[in-house]
């Protein structure tokens, strides 16, 4: 009967005394009166060697990476023992040997190499916001390798190891939790490239579940600017050309009701006097939007100016604009304290924020359908104009009215007896 254990190596140094640092763990695998010595490749120091488990002790750092990986490597070669066997051969120490290296050698294939193949093979396909994203990445995990000083290697991709990643990226980089997400994001893409070319075998990495709410929470109340708020935005005279050009597109969309992508999509051949037609889905459909005069008087601004393309506004890519939006919003005075849910790992904790620092484009459609619910605007007509399919979006905008009743009907009471 076949069996492993491991040990770590008895050396001694010029001294005679026994080594105990960085020794190499061994295995020894045991087989039909013979038994087969392997250097696993992995080092400990004697204090951290449980040799009554055959394991690394739980409390060292990168331990369950280092046990999981020696259980692997002891299971791969019983695996080569058993099959031998099944087709009738009696398989020597050479064999177990020749027949492990052959498997493994994709397996012993540097994982930064792996990684640069990816990036060459895939290069020319990729936008060049892609290209700097996987080259990010490459140094954020040459990084992460040199400050946890551990060997990055595929099948020691596991919960232990994203959890230390993680929080490499919150200590070294304050990442948050967003961030340190889309960074794993990019490190799940290219284990399943490496996993459909055999580079890797492990796919404990697909399970792999953050412990956290990936977004700040806010309350919906903090998503809108009131009118006063809308107006000091609106009437704030802008440090640069680009930052009065964000601040009319903020404010056309919370006159309108329109998205950032649907602004975009909006050229001079789409403008009437008093309302714009927009594409469907399909070519073939039309749609006619009113739109008010603050709306329109926004578009008179940019009706004169050339574009190659026909467009009524500028772009800006969404990153940047809700960037420049933020520093509009901080010029105009836009900084009533709103509270934010923050997540770090599994704990929760609230933090009070200037109002600006949460402004995105989103904030303008949630604008519109506040202040057009407040006016008496039908559900149906808000659905409609900022191109919702069903009521959803203006029902979650709703509750809000509470605080604006109050200050309406309060109203009754300056009246006349």
């Amino acid at each position: 009967m076949a069996s492993v254990r491991y040990y770590i190596e008895k050396r001694k140094d010029k001294h005679g005394r026994l080594r105990t640092h960085n020794v190499p763990i061994l295995m020894f695998f045991s087989f039909d009166g013979k038994r087969l010595q392997l250097n696993t490749g992995e080092r400990v120091n004697a204090g951290d060697w449980d040799g009554d488990k055959q394991m690394v002790n739980s409390e060292t750092p990168g331990s369950a990476q280092v046990n999981r990986y020696l259980k692997s490597l002891g299971q791969e070669l019983m695996d080569i023992y058993r099959e031998a066997l099944t087709i009738g051969l009696q398989p020597g120490l050479n064999y177990l040997k020749d027949e492990l290296k052959y498997r493994r050698r994709k397996d012993n294939i540097d994982f930064f190499d792996v990684l640069m193949r990816f990036i060459d093979e895939n290069h020319s396909r990729w936008s060049i916001y892609t290209f700097r994203k996987i080259r990010t990445t490459y140094n954020h995990l040459r990084s992460f390798s040199e400050a946890e000083q551990i060997k990055i290697e595929f099948n020691r991709i596991d919960k232990d190891f994203i959890d230390r990643y993680a929080r490499f990226f919150r200590i070294k980089y304050d990442h948050s939790n967003t961030t340190i997400s889309k960074n794993i994001k990019v490190l799940q893409w290219f284990l399943n490239w490496a996993t459909e070319r055999g580079y890797n075998k492990s796919l404990l990495y697909k399970d792999f579940k953050l412990d956290w709410e990936v977004k700040p929470r806010l309350q919906t109340a903090d998503m809108i600017l009131d009118w006063d708020e809308l107006m000091k935005l609106s009437n704030h005279e802008a440090s640069s050309r680009n930052l009065k050009e964000i601040k009319d597109i903020f404010c056309f969309m919370c006159f309108s009701g329109l998205k950032l992508t649907r602004v975009y999509q909006l050229k001079e051949s789409n403008v009437f006097n008093d309302y714009i037609r927009m594409p469907g889905k399909r070519e073939s459909e039309l749609y006619n939007f009113p739109i008010n005069k603050r709306a329109s008087e926004i578009l008179k601004i940019y009706s004169n100016r050339y574009s190659p393309d026909g467009n009524c506004f500028p772009h800006f890519n969404n990153p940047y604009f809700n960037k420049l939006l933020k520093q509009l919003g901080k010029e105009a005075g836009i900084n009533r304290f709103v509270n934010l849910e923050i997540y770090s790992g599994v704990e929760r904790g609230m933090r009070q924020v200037p109002k600006y620092k949460i402004l995105t484009s989103k904030v303008a459609v949630n604008t519109f359908l506040y202040n057009g619910l407040r006016l008496g605007v039908t559900a149906e007509v808000l659905a409609y104009v900022t191109d919702q399919k069903t009521l959803a979006g203006v029902d979650r905008i709703r509750p809000l009215l509470e605080s604006a009743a109050f200050a309406d009907i309060g109203k009754f009471d300056i009246l006349p007896s």
